[in-house]
C-alpha cells in the first residue's frame, strides 16, 4: 500500500509538472510515442513521468501477458519453466500480439494518442509499426529508455514477472545494437533517457527536457 501511495503521489507531481512544460493547446490525437528499451529499464515509469496526464492511451503487451498467465493459473516467474510451460507462454504471447494489433487498429481509426511499449529488439517490427501509424496520418516519436545489463538483470530477478537470464541478455544485446538504427530512422524525433544517470522523478533534468521536446512536438535537434 505504501508503494502504491508513493507511486500515485509521484504521478500527480509529474502531471502537475507537465501542465507547466506542455503547451496549453496540446492534444495527443493522431500522435504516437513508441517507448523502447531493455527489460527492466523503467519504460513504464519514465513514460508516465514524461507523458502521463496528456491524453495518451498506453498499450502494453506485458500487461496482457500477465493477465493471460493468471487466467491459466501459471506462475509469473518464468525463469525455470519447463519446455512445455514455455510452449504455453509462446502461445499466450502470440495472443497478446493479436490483441494489440486489433486494439491499435481501432485506436488509429479513432485517431487516439497512443503510447506503445516494446523492447526494440525487433527493429523491422518497430519500423513496420511506425509506418502503420504514419500511413494513418500520425506523427510518431520514439522514447528510448536505456539501462545497463547489470541493472536489467537485477530488476528482472526482483520483479514478479521474470524470465530466464539468457533471454534477458539476448534481448538486451539485440536492443542495444538497434539504438544507432533508431537514431537514424527517427532523427530529431528520437529521444534518449539514460535511467542509470537520470532519476525516475518529475524534477529530473532529463525528464523535463524530454517532456518539453515531446509536448511541443518538434524535433529535438
Amino acid at each position: 500500500m505504501k508503494g502504491e501511495t508513493i507511486g500515485l503521489l509521484r504521478q500527480l507531481i509529474a502531471e502537475s509538472l507537465l501542465q507547466e512544460v506542455a503547451p496549453g493547446d496540446f492534444r495527443a490525437e493522431k500522435r504516437a510515442v513508441i517507448v523502447a528499451g531493455p527489460m527492466g529499464a523503467g519504460k513504464t515509469t519514465i513514460s508516465k513521468l514524461i507523458l502521463g496526464g496528456l491524453g495518451f492511451i498506453n498499450r502494453d503487451v506485458d500487461d496482457m501477458l500477465v493477465r493471460l498467465l493468471r487466467q491459466e493459473k501459471m506462475s509469473l516467474d518464468m525463469k525455470n519453466f519447463t519446455p512445455e510451460e514455455l510452449s504455453v507462454v509462446d502461445s499466450l504471447r502470440a495472443k497478446t500480439f493479436d490483441w494489440i494489433e486489433k486494439v491499435q487498429r481501432k485506436d488509429r481509426e479513432a485517431g487516439r494518442g497512443i503510447i506503445v511499449n516494446m523492447t526494440g529488439a525487433n527493429f523491422p517490427f518497430a519500423m513496420q509499426l511506425t509506418q502503420e501509424f504514419k500511413d494513418a496520418g500520425y506523427e510518431v516519436k520514439m522514447l528510448f529508455v536505456d539501462v545497463s545489463l547489470e541493472t536489467s538483470l537485477a530488476r528482472n530477478s526482483s520483479r514478479e514477472r521474470s524470465v530466464n537470464e539468457k533471454v534477458v541478455e539476448e534481448k538486451y544485446h539485440r536492443t542495444k545494437e538497434n539504438i544507432p538504427k533508431f537514431r537514424e530512422a527517427f532523427g530529431g524525433d528520437f529521444h534518449y533517457f539514460d535511467s542509470e544517470v537520470g532519476k525516475a522523478s518529475p524534477g529530473d533534468p532529463q525528464v523535463i527536457k524530454i517532456s518539453k521536446d515531446i509536448t511541443n512536438w518538434r524535433p529535438a535537434g
